[in-house]
């Protein structure tokens, strides 16, 4: 937080600094599950428009 808010973050001259096999050290990363999730969450929103089935209006008489 502290370096967005001194703006470092705008300068790239910070990447400099990295060794060089910095990147080849965090090919451990896996994103996948993360795009796989998202892409399915936007199939179902578009099901869900275009069959109306994610319509709430249609949900019977409110008892309070």
């Amino acid at each position: 937080m502290k370096i967005q808010l001194s703006g470092l973050l705008n300068d790239s001259s910070y990447l400099k600094g990295l060794p060089k096999d910095y990147y080849q050290t965090k090919n451990n990363e896996n994103i996948f599950p993360f795009i796989a999730n998202l892409a399915s969450l936007e199939i179902f929103q578009m099901i869900a428009l275009v069959t109306g089935a994610g319509e709430v209006d249609n949900s019977g008489v409110l008892q309070v």
